[in-house]
């Protein structure tokens, strides 16, 4: 009788201690919780880069270079006050970057601020290649103006709030790589090699 009373005491001991087991393994498991969905380490939305950079050489005697996932296009004003006009948009971002180099009264960059200094109020000065310029910044747009020779020189750009590191980067790229060159032959700026192959000719078909 004592025998049975002593096996049946000790089952009951070997189940307490197996349930007391098990509740304690299973607590430890919740503790080390999973990688949060929201962790860095999961999917990262893709943000919107400046890809590396294509040279563009201007009839008018200027070189500069430009992220290869923009589309460039060759504006014909016709007008001879018009050295160059290029414009620039991108088919994932919102938002415009022109380049201008136009005939004009000013002789020097200071002749051309004390004539606009309703605009220059939240400005910089910078370089141009090797001329002084003036960075013009204010809310959705940011221009880079330069005077040289009696040629004003204008390097705008336009964005929204979502798109606007994108388009400043773009800014950086072309401003930090602008410098004065003429080419050697009129025919090289349609050459791919100069261009890229995304240049657009206004009044003509896009060049695939």
């Amino acid at each position: 009788m004592k025998i049975k009373i002593l096996i049946f005491i000790t089952l009951i001991v070997v189940i307490l201690v197996g349930y007391f087991a098990y509740r304690a393994v299973k607590k430890s498991s919740k503790l080390q919780s999973p990688i949060s969905q929201n962790s860095p380490t999961q999917k990262i939305s893709p943000k919107k880069t400046v890809n590396k950079a294509k040279e563009y050489i201007d009839p008018a005697g200027f070189k500069f270079s430009y992220p290869e996932n923009l589309k460039l296009e060759v504006i014909d004003k016709k007008d001879p006050a018009y050295y160059s006009s290029l414009r620039f948009k991108s088919p994932s971002s919102e938002g415009l970057l022109t380049i201008e180099a136009t005939a004009t009264k000013y002789s020097s960059l200071e002749d051309w601020i004390k004539n606009n200094k309703e605009i220059i109020g939240n400005s910089k000065d910078i370089k141009l290649a090797d001329l002084n310029a003036k960075e013009i910044s204010s809310e959705g747009k940011k221009i880079i103006v330069a005077v040289d020779l009696e040629t004003l020189f204008t390097i705008t750009a336009t964005y929204d709030a979502v798109d606007q590191e994108f388009w400043k980067t773009a800014t950086d790229t072309i401003v930090s790589s602008f410098t004065f060159e003429l080419p050697q032959t009129p025919l090289e700026t349609t050459d791919s090699e100069s261009t890229g192959e995304d240049v657009v000719f206004e009044g003509e078909e896009v060049i695939e």
